[in-house]
């Protein structure tokens, strides 16, 4: 975030994953961490807290490692459609450690796990226990959208590409109201919003978009309630159409 704000230049800004400190000169200079902390805590956008802290302090003064010594397994896997590893060192930053063992950087990260001290009875109960609940969250899910459905008929903003999938998956008719939208369509979300305030109270909208967390805050600020006027549906597509099961849930409760 604080590149995106200027604060500090793009070209400088470095991934805190693996460091090599000189203890000794923060010891003694320990008022420049402080003046970095000072200002991370009077900006809120700045959430990545250390890492964030030591750009602010030293991204002017520091040696950049090679980038083997930080290899993100986001870039490997999705962008360069990398499946061949290499001697490195790999940041497995945000959710991209999963349990699909067909996966060579999944293979990597499980195979070293399994050698520490956390691998135990207890982890077994702990999947055990993420699997159930993730099931019974989905069965609870069901049953509030087939009491809902019950009461209402469905409706459907869809992004151009996923209107096959979502023929094939909910079965759609004719009689159905469909609201497509793509990135030349702008004026489709008011179009939601219109057919939504008109029969908010006869229809459930199945919302399909690549991202849904701003469609779902722009509906609840105007008022409508996720679960009753609308609904993500992406959530039940399945993995032939790319919902991927995301199995980082289960590893993040191990």
């Amino acid at each position: 975030m604080i590149n995106w704000l200027n604060l500090v230049k793009r070209e400088n800004y470095f991934n805190s994953g693996v460091l090599l400190l000189n203890l000794k000169y923060l010891r003694n200079n320990f008022e420049t961490l402080y003046k970095g902390y000072k200002f991370v805590c009077s900006h809120p956008q700045c959430t990545l807290f250390d890492q964030d802290i030591l750009n602010i302090c030293f991204s002017e003064n520091y040696l950049k490692l090679p980038k083997d010594f930080n290899c993100i397994i986001i870039i490997e896997r999705f962008i360069r459609h990398n499946n061949q590893l290499q001697k490195a060192i790999y940041h497995y930053v945000i959710n991209s450690a999963q349990l699909d063992t067909t996966d060579v950087y999944n293979r990597l990260w499980l195979g070293y796990f399994i050698k520490t001290t956390w691998f135990n009875v207890d982890t077994f109960g702990q999947v055990f226990n993420s699997v159930r609940q993730m099931y019974n969250d989905k069965q609870r899910q069901l049953i509030y959208l087939i009491n809902t459905l019950s009461k209402r008929h469905r409706a459907f903003f869809i992004e151009l590409d996923e209107f096959s999938a979502v023929e094939e998956i909910f079965q759609v008719t004719k009689a159905e109201e469909v609201i497509y939208t793509n990135l030349q369509k702008f004026d489709s979300f008011n179009e939601l919003i219109q057919s939504m305030t008109i029969s908010s109270n006869e229809k459930i909208y199945f919302i399909f978009v690549g991202n849904y967390a701003p469609i779902r805050d722009a509906l609840i600020k105007k008022g409508f309630i996720e679960g009753v006027n609308f609904i993500n549906g992406v959530t039940f597509l399945t993995e032939q159409y790319g919902n991927i099961f995301d199995s980082h849930f289960i590893i993040s409760n191990m």
